[in-house]
Formats: C-alpha cells, sequence, structure tokens
C-alpha cells in the first residue's frame, strides 16, 4: 500500500489537529497515530488559524508571545517564549497601503483566513488591528461567505466586555475587518505566570464573559471557542476582561436554523473547552455550547487546568462525553461546595441540564463576587470588584452623623447632661443629700401607725384613666387612619398604588427550597413604616410621558421591534433602564406639579419592601412557597422562560415582554411578581448583609458596586423569579430584561 493510502494527507493532519475533522474521520486517524510517529509530529506542529492569536500578539514589539492552554503543563516558560519581530509589510495590498483612514504599521501574523496587521487610524491617532482575508481565498465561496458572516456578526456587537469591530469594508478586492487594539494580558497568560486565580476573582471574570454572551445572544449569536486565551484581563481597569475572536461566531436564524457554515461536521472550538454536542456536530452548538466552555473556562481558573487532560483531541472530546471531572474542593479546600454545585451545572452533558441563558450565569456566579476585594500589588492581578462609594446622588443612607445629629435634636430626646467628676474627688460627691425623717418617739400608738400619702391612695385611679385614654385615643387614631388611607391610590398620569400596612415576615427562603442560592440567608425582618406599591411594573406608556423617551428594546422603534410587529406596546413594561435611570424618574415623577402640590413623593423599593409585598404584606404565612401561587411555575403563571419550576409543565412561552396585568396577581393585588422584567431595587448588593442586617427596615449596606433587581424575567427560568433570588447588576448598565416599579411614600402629616 502506498504511502499516499496508509498515511493521511497534510490538510487531513492539520484537520484532525485542529479538530475540524467529522468524529468517524478523527477516530481513524486517531488509530492512525498511535503507531505513526512521524504522523503524530506532524499533528503536533499543527498552528491554529485563530483570530485571537494575532490579535492578542498586537502588543508593543518584541512584546512576549501569549501562551495558548490547548495543552496545559507543554506551553514553555515565559522566559523561553520568541519575541513577537517587527514585520516589514513588503506585502500589504496596494489598496490598503494607500487606504485613506489607516496607516499599516507592521504585520502581526498570517494564515489560511488572511494576514492580520497592526495600524493606526490616521485622523483620530488611536491604535487599531486590521484583519484582511486572503486574496487567494477569494475565488473560494465558502470562505469568502465565512469572512463576510464574521464581518457581519462582529458589526453587532457593542459591549463593554467583547472586542469592539470598528469598521467594515472592501477596499478594491480586499476585504478587512478593523478591530479595537487589545492591551492586557490573556487569562491563560495570567494563569501560566500565577496559576490557579482566587476565587472571587474568576467568579469575577467570568460573570464577565457571561454578561457578554448575553449581548452576543440577544443579537442571534454564539462565540464557539471561549477558553482562557480567548478572555483578556484589560491593565488598570480594576478587573475588566474582554472576550476575544467574536469572528468565528455563528449566526443564529430566529429559527435556530444554522447558517449553513459547519454542514459538513466541521469541529469548531478548542478540544479542552469544547461541549460534547459541539464535538458531535458544530451545527448544535447553541449558546448552551458556550456555556459548558464557560464552564470548562471556570474549572481551568480554579484548578489551573481543564477538566479533562488527555494526549489526543479526541480522547479529551470523548472524556467530555463520558467522564466526570475531579470535584474542585477536592483540589482546593477554599471553592465552596454551592459554587461546584454551579460549576457541576455548566458542565452537564446533557444542554438542558445546564443553565440555559448567559443571565442564569451571571446571576449564579455573582453571589460568589466577594464585597470589599481589592487589586493585589504583589500579584497584579486585578480582582473581584470591589465595593466602592456610590456615585454622587445614588447614596441612600444618610451619614451616621447626620443621623446622630437629627436625633439629638428630636424633641423629648434630649440625653440627661453628666455631672463632671473633677481629678481626685469622690465619686459620692455629687448626690443630693436627703434629709432624715423626723423619727417619733418609741412607744407612742402614733408613731407605729402609717398614713398613706394622697397620691398613693390616687395613683391606681390616675393608672386606669391614663390606660383607658391611651386606648380612646388609639382605636380613634387608626380609624381616622383607615378613613384617611385608601387602599388604592392612582396619581396623575394614571399609575395604580396598592396600601402595604406594617407587619412582620421571613425574608430570605428555607434551606430545602429548590435552587436557592446562599445569599438567601433566611431571617426575619419587620416593616415597622406602611407604604404604597406600584400595583404594576412602570410601563413604556408612562415612563415617556416623564422622561420624554421611550429606551424600550421591545417597542416600535427598537431593536427589537420585530418582535413585536403590529402589537400595541404602550402598555408594556418599560425596559432597557439602568438603576440610575429609574431614580431619575422617581425625581422626575415626584416633582410633577400635580404630585408636588399634595405632597406625594416615589423611590425604589427597598429589598425587604419588595419581598414583604411580594409575600403578601401583614399576610404573609410561614412557611412562605417561592412563588405567590405556590411551589411550582409554569408559562400560564407568568412571563419567564420554557424552563418551569417544582411540578409545573412546559408551556411555550413569548421570548419578550408583554403587557402588564397579563396574568394573576398576589393577595395583595400586585402584578408581575414573578417574571416580565427584572425590577431594579433601591439597595446596593452584598452576599452576607442578610446576615448582619436591621431585623426592623433594612435598607441595604451603605456602598457597594452592584445593585438588587428582583423578580426574575421573560429571559429567566422559573428558578431565577422566585420571591426571594436576588438578582445583580452594575447600576449604569441597560438592558431588554430590566424594568422597575415605584413605591409612593405615605406622608402622615399631609392627608392624600
Amino acid at each position: 500500500m502506498s504511502d499516499a493510502v496508509s498515511h493521511p494527507t497534510p490538510q487531513e493532519l492539520a484537520d484532525f489537529g485542529l479538530g475540524k475533522l467529522p468524529q468517524h474521520a478523527a477516530a481513524a486517524i486517531a488509530a492512525h497515530l498511535q503507531s505513526c510517529p512521524k504522523c503524530l509530529k506532524a499533528v503536533a506542529d499543527v498552528t491554529p488559524d485563530s483570530f485571537l492569536d494575532k490579535v492578542r500578539a498586537a502588543g508593543p514589539a518584541g512584546s512576549s508571545f501569549p501562551p495558548s492552554l490547548a495543552q496545559p503543563g507543554h506551553a514553555p516558560k515565559s522566559g523561553e517564549r520568541p519575541a513577537i519581530p517587527v514585520v516589514t509589510c513588503p506585502d500589504v495590498p496596494p489598496e490598503l497601503a494607500r487606504h485613506p483612514k489607516y496607516l499599516i504599521l507592521r504585520e502581526l501574523n498570517r494564515g489560511g483566513m488572511g494576514v492580520v496587521y497592526q495600524a493606526r487610524h490616521k485622523e483620530m491617532g488611536r491604535q487599531i488591528v486590521i484583519k484582511v482575508i486572503n486574496r487567494a481565498l477569494l475565488d473560494r465561496p465558502d470562505s469568502l461567505d465565512r469572512f463576510r458572516r464574521e464581518i457581519q456578526a462582529a458589526a453587532q456587537l457593542s459591549h463593554p466586555n467583547i472586542v469592539t469591530a470598528h469598521d467594515a469594508e472592501q477596499v478594491g478586492d480586499t476585504h478587512i475587518l478593523v478591530m479595537e487594539f487589545v492591551p492586557g494580558q490573556s487569562l491563560a497568560e495570567v494563569l501560566e505566570k500565577k496559576g490557579p486565580l482566587p476565587v472571587t476573582h474568576a467568579c469575577h471574570y467570568m460573570s464577565q464573559v457571561a454578561l457578554g454572551l448575553r449581548h452576543a445572544h440577544e443579537r442571534g449569536m454564539v462565540h464557539r471557542d471561549i477558553k482562557p486565551s480567548n478572555v483578556i484581563l484589560m491593565p488598570g481597569s480594576r478587573g475588566q476582561v474582554k472576550i476575544l475572536d467574536f469572528g468565528l461566531a455563528k449566526i443564529i436564524s430566529e429559527h435556530g436554523a444554522t447558517t449553513g457554515l459547519t454542514e459538513s461536521g466541521a469541529y469548531m472550538g478548542t478540544p479542552d473547552y469544547c461541549a460534547p454536542e459541539q464535538a458531535e456536530d458544530a451545527s448544535k452548538a447553541d449558546i448552551r455550547a458556550d456555556l459548558y466552555s464557560l464552564g470548562c473556562t471556570l474549572y481551568c481558573l480554579l484548578a489551573g487546568h481543564p477538566p479533562f487532560q488527555e494526549d489526543t483531541a479526541m480522547k479529551t472530546a470523548l472524556a467530555h462525553m463520558q467522564k466526570e471531572p475531579q470535584p474542585l474542593p477536592e483540589l482546593r479546600k477554599d471553592v465552596p461546595a454551592s459554587l461546584w454545585q454551579v460549576v457541576k451545572r455548566l458542565l452537564a452533558k446533557d444542554p438542558a441540564q445546564r443553565y440555559q441563558t448567559p443571565n442564569e450565569v451571571f446571576q449564579a456566579l455573582s453571589v460568589f463576587v466577594k464585597a470589599g476585594a481589592r487589586p493585589n500589588a504583589k500579584t497584579g492581578v486585578a480582582p473581584a470588584p470591589s465595593v466602592g462609594l456610590p456615585t454622587k446622588g445614588t447614596k441612600i443612607i444618610a451619614d451616621k452623623k447626620q443621623v446622630k445629629k437629627i436625633l439629638r435634636e428630636v424633641p423629648g430626646k434630649t440625653p440627661p447632661k453628666k455631672a463632671p467628676v473633677q481629678d481626685g474627688a469622690s465619686p459620692f460627691e455629687n448626690l443630693v443629700a436627703t434629709p432624715a425623717l423626723p423619727r417619733k418617739a418609741k412607744g407612742t400608738r402614733e408613731s407605729r401607725k402609717r398614713v398613706p400619702a394622697l397620691w398613693s391612695r390616687l395613683w391606681p385611679m390616675l393608672a386606669a384613666a391614663g390606660i383607658l385614654l391611651i386606648v380612646f385615643l388609639g382605636v380613634w387614631l387608626s380609624s381616622r387612619f383607615k378613613e384617611e388611607t385608601p387602599k388604592t391610590i392612582t396619581n396623575s398620569i394614571g399609575m395604580k398604588f396598592v396600601f402595604v400596612g406594617r407587619g412582620t415576615f421571613l425574608m430570605g427562603s428555607p434551606e430545602n427550597e429548590h435552587l436557592r442560592y446562599p445569599d438567601e440567608f433566611q431571617h426575619e425582618v419587620e416593616i415597622t413604616r406602611p407604604f404604597y406599591m406600584g400595583a404594576y411594573e412602570v410601563t413604556q406608556e408612562q415612563y415617556e410621558r416623564v422622561m420624554g423617551q421611550n429606551p424600550s428594546w421591545f417597542a416600535s422603534s427598537g431593536e427589537g421591534k420585530d418582535k413585536v410587529q403590529g402589537i400595541d406596546t404602550s402598555q408594556f413594561p418599560v425596559e432597557t433602564v439602568s438603576w440610575k435611570d429609574t431614580v431619575e424618574f422617581c425625581r422626575r415623577l415626584s416633582k410633577l406639579p400635580e404630585e408636588k402640590s399634595i405632597g406625594r413623593a416615589y423611590r425604589l423599593p427597598t429589598e425587604a419592601e419588595w419581598e414583604y409585598s411580594c409575600r403578601g404584606g401583614r399576610l404573609f404565612k410561614n412557611p412562605s412557597p417561592p412563588f405567590h401561587f405556590g411551589n411550582s411555575l409554569s408559562s400560564t403563571q407568568a412571563n419567564f422562560n420554557n424552563s418551569p419550576l417544582g411540578d409545573a409543565s412546559k408551556e411555550p412561552d413569548l421570548h419578550r415582554t408583554t403587557k402588564v396585568g397579563s396574568y394573576s396577581p398576589n393577595s395583595l393585588g400586585l402584578y408581575d411578581l414573578h417574571g416580565n422584567v427584572s425590577e431594579w431595587c433601591a439597595d446596593w448588593f452584598d452576599a452576607k448583609y442578610y446576615e448582619r442586617s436591621p431585623r426592623q427596615n433594612p435598607q441595604g449596606p451603605e456602598n457597594g458596586e452592584l445593585r438588587v433587581l428582583r423578580g426574575g424575567s421573560w429571559d429567566y427560568g422559573g428558578g431565577y423569579c422566585r420571591a426571594a433570588i436576588r438578582l445583580v447588576l452594575p447600576p449604569s448598565v441597560r438592558h431588554n430584561d430590566n424594568g422597575f416599579r415605584v413605591v409612593l411614600v405615605i406622608d402622615v402629616r399631609k392627608k392624600d
């Protein structure tokens, strides 16, 4: 048998090394490699054509080339890595060399898909990276189509956790993609230099990756190659990371059809981080495959190596399909068992058993992002987000000194003055001398007879009268308050509010509640101040009347207009609003002449007020179920994604928001407390706050970097719509499943 027959072709070996062969072909080559050192060496020498490698290398001349974690333990030491040479550019396409906007500085690298250059924008002066498709491939429709799709995909992404595509154009016969210049180091480099990362750092980085994936997923894309070397840690950014190489993103149509770019079953991704279904058939790789890769990456950041370490790509792929990874707590004692449960769920073999959306992953990891962490000057590794001071105008709790001053000025609360004690003085000197009582002579009958004072005879009658007066006043005030405090109020722009009285309830969730998180520590809370809670989430119409604009994604003028075509969305909840936007809405609403003239003031609810209202206020009963209507949740009860909780059956879901009040209210008459949009609350987030919060009217931590949202949304599974779930986001983030409802403050000095 000739060599051409007995040995795979160089192209087949290259495709095998990159994991691009169908499973049956890869298995045959894997068997051949076990007895052929020559072919095994050829596979080991294969260099992947990854856009990441070129972009990542776009550093100053002489910088070190970042290592790959594709084969952990075999990467050269940092001192052994070759410097990137500054390559002259004699082969720059003439059209690109004469480009009016870009000055080509140097060639970074080239591969099968094209050439990558470092360049400078002539007018703006910023460093950029330009990817050019190989001219020799222009006659190959599949490569050109793939490149065009890459441009279209990258152009749709604009997110702080994704490398930005600045421009895309065709210059003569040359197609170019202009990308953001990415400084910093990949997490692969960080891992190689520092070893496994602290738990809070790893969770912080991966929660940001989840946010980036969420942004891409909303635009119909998956990444297909999430791994440590595809995540860049930005210098001086307090831990900001960016996802690279979305150029390999797969466009997903509205109905989930594949693009056809991998019809042959081509394997796209890195074996160490690739989901089982993606290894079998890349056309099956939806967002859940990216979440699997995120889980592998998180495992690697915590363990120092991927979940499975095999000596061939084929064995690695089979391990992902058949084996279970070693539990992280066995490798590191500081990894909480609850975090391992999150990682295990990300690494589930069956996509249906994983988290279904990046949103869910972000929320699951946010619990482990420790508040108060600071950058480690010795390691240079950016930490999880620290709890910093809130921006001006966002502080919810007054300064402690001001509170004490106010308390001192309250009538009747003036503390008694202490008499000064001089040095050396007796501690008894300030006692007032009490005159001795006259003593009667012994032996007289009168001296032994004690005559009670007048007050001692009257005090029982006075006490009884006082009690009767207090009872009478209490009944009178109570009846007057009931008469003057209506159960519902509708304000000048049509917002309906429901009265929520004082009461006590258990905040958080019991330890046996399904999908419970550690930050839901159950504790008793007393609400001592009544308030009015918005019966509905703030609608698009109401928001526009107050703010003069409608930022909603699901609106006739929004980016998701195709989802609501022909539908009146004025009564849909407003969304794509930040926490800061909601605070400004409350401020402007309070200043409307009709509201201001009668003393009405509006604000966001606290976490405690929100959950108290959700659980029925003073009608709270212990034990309280996860939802106001019971222990299960289906799409007939609330607007959420098609991941039911409890015994509920799986029903079709809307994949968008819907009109407020479309589902049954709770016992107080409040609607959409589970699903539709996640609702901003006033509180900063701290995972340990519940363990130390005051019993009465808790306001949340005094500062932080993340704000709390409650109630889940149309994009969350049932577990994330529970009454106790605490969702978190930075206060400046806007997203199409974030909305709010407001509280009308009761002013006891004014009548409504």
